[in-house]
């Protein structure tokens, strides 16, 4: 009789142990998955901020490219056209990396004049800054005959416009196919 309940007890102690293993098992589990799941949220977390870095290094090459190429923005979109109709005199005006250029057109007697003024300024820097302007009149007194001549400057100012966009975009292409 003593024997049967020895045993007896003996089962359900070992009925207990199991239980108790088989609970730690389960903790164990669930542990290892609460950990699985932190893992991937690191995971994410990183892989936000390697976004986040990525596009400030984009952003980051986009100022340096304004920075670098501010006059063929300045030339691309703040580009302005001035037409004065005054006396039969047109005045045509755009400005592109430091230079200034002028073409001056006017009608007398059936002929257009066609006058180019180049203006280049430097600017040197010191304790103070100092502008040096210098002005150079080219191709006085050029008679045009027709209006042919005027379209094609129009025409090649158009196409230096359309070039520097071309370059512009491959540019911002390369940098992105590099990043």
């Amino acid at each position: 009789m003593v024997l049967i309940l020895l045993l007896l007890l003996l089962l359900v102690l070992l009925h207990i142990l199991l239980q108790l293993l088989l609970q730690l098992l389960l903790l164990l589990l669930l542990l290892l998955l609460l950990l699985l799941l932190l893992l991937l949220l690191l995971l994410l977390l990183l892989l936000l901020l390697l976004l986040l870095l990525l596009l400030l290094l984009l952003l980051l090459l986009l100022l340096l490219l304004l920075y670098y190429y501010y006059y063929y923005f300045y030339y691309l979109f703040y580009y302005y056209y001035y037409y004065y109709n005054y006396n039969y005199f047109y005045y045509y005006y755009y400005y592109y990396n430091n230079y200034y250029f002028y073409y001056y057109y006017y009608y007398n007697n059936n002929n257009y004049y066609y006058y180019t003024t180049t203006t280049t300024t430097t600017t040197t820097t010191t304790t103070t800054t100092t502008t040096t302007t210098t002005t150079t009149n080219n191709n006085n007194n050029i008679i045009i005959n027709n209006n042919y001549t005027i379209i094609m400057y129009h025409i090649e100012l158009y196409v230096m416009k359309i070039k520097l966009m071309f370059m512009l975009v491959v540019t911002i292409i390369s940098i992105v196919v590099v990043v």
